[in-house]
């Protein structure tokens, strides 16, 4: 008796018959198949007997290659976000159809019959946060269910994000390199944008948030950008830049905050508009350094508190209080114009500049130099 299946097709008047059978796994061995035909006019009875052997089915072999070079290869290398693509050709020695899966990672990746159902290409679009160490079983299943596997290794490397470096043309000052920090009174200021990948890879440059009035920024491709700031159309204010290269698989950041030096003189204290939350209080050396007659001093405040700032003269009597007030956590810039609090301007020489909070002091010093 047989498990597997068996069809007959015969078209009625007709003396010919096919029989299908398909033998199932419990089927191998030797059986005795006995057919017999009837004619149905006058009972007549022929038969005949079929010794059929049904044999173990073979498993398919299965081999991977480099799908470029059709080279024999069973470890892959990629970066982060590069398609992961592995030529497989699997035989049957049966001689039957083969279906593909990676048993255990079901949904993984694709397949794509090459030419006939014996060769495929798997290719997997892996993205950022995919580095790691992989081995993958690649698995060909024929009709009868036999299959064969390969295990195969991919290494996936972490992708190297951009680096950018920036470079400052002020129409008033010249070329400056290294600073983060710039202070304008009307100026032009050129920042190119310098971004290296490591890998070679096509990147797009941006600025992060909207640029105030006065600015613009263009990608000009291969790795290059131009911001253009015209500080004498945008508001009074400090603006905090952000330049980013994305390389469709990571992302790199740099920043400029460009200050406004015609702010000095007025009561307001101008804060970072970048959200900056400092984890720590700090004082910074004012700028410029010699000043004639303004500067800009800046303070980070890492929680809500009340400050003062004051400037004292070299006998240590105050001559102009800055700050006095209730602050919420962030980076503040506060202009002096070298005037006292009557109003009227002091002489060079050295100054003193103290912050104080209930949790922090600092002083440092400055020179006026008319």
């Amino acid at each position: 008796t047989l498990v597997g299946a068996i069809t007959i097709d015969h078209v009625a008047g007709s003396d010919t018959a096919t029989f299908r059978i398909t033998p199932d796994s419990l089927d191998i061995g030797v059986h005795l198949l006995y057919f017999m035909v009837v004619d149905s006019d006058c009972g007549s009875i022929d038969s005949q007997t079929v010794i059929l052997t049904v044999l173990t089915a073979q498993p398919p072999v299965v081999q991977s290659y480099d799908p470029d070079t059709d080279a024999l290869k069973d470890t892959f290398t990629v970066i982060e976000c590069e398609p992961v693509r592995i030529k497989f050709i699997g035989v049957d020695p049966n001689g039957l159809a083969l279906s593909w899966d990676t048993p255990g990672r079901e949904g993984l990746g694709t397949f794509a019959t090459v030419a006939t159902g014996d060769t495929t290409v798997w290719t997997w679009n892996q993205g950022s946060g995919f580095a790691d160490e992989y081995d993958i079983r690649f698995r060909a299943t024929n009709e009868c269910g036999g299959a064969g596997d390969k295990v195969v290794h991919i290494s996936i490397l972490p992708n190297q994000v951009p680096t950018i470096a920036l470079n400052t043309f002020n129409s008033r000052k010249g070329l400056e390199t290294g600073d983060t920090t710039y202070y304008v009174r009307g100026d032009t200021i050129v920042v190119t944008m310098l971004a290296t990948d490591a890998e070679d890879s096509s990147m797009t440059l941006t600025m992060v948030d909207s640029l105030p009035t006065g600015a613009g920024f263009v990608d000009n491709g291969n790795g290059v950008g131009v911001l253009t700031f015209y500080s004498d159309q945008a508001p009074k204010g400090v603006y905090a830049l952000f330049f980013k290269a994305d390389d469709g698989c990571g992302f790199a950041n740099e920043s400029i905050t460009v200050i406004d030096t015609s702010l000095v003189g007025s009561t307001a204290i101008y804060a970072d508009e970048d959200n900056f939350l400092p984890e720590e209080f700090d004082l910074q050396q004012n700028y410029p350094n010699p000043f004639n007659p303004t500067t800009i001093i800046t303070m980070d405040i890492p929680k809500a508190s009340h400050v003062s700032l004051d400037v004292f003269n070299v006998l240590g009597q105050r001559i102009r209080r800055l700050v006095d007030q209730d602050l919420s956590p962030g980076r503040y810039h506060i202009g002096w114009d070298g005037t006292n609090e009557g109003g009227s301007s002091v002489a060079t020489g050295i100054y003193f500049y103290r912050i104080e909070t209930a949790d922090f002091t600092n002083t440092k010093k400055m020179l006026l130099m008319k």
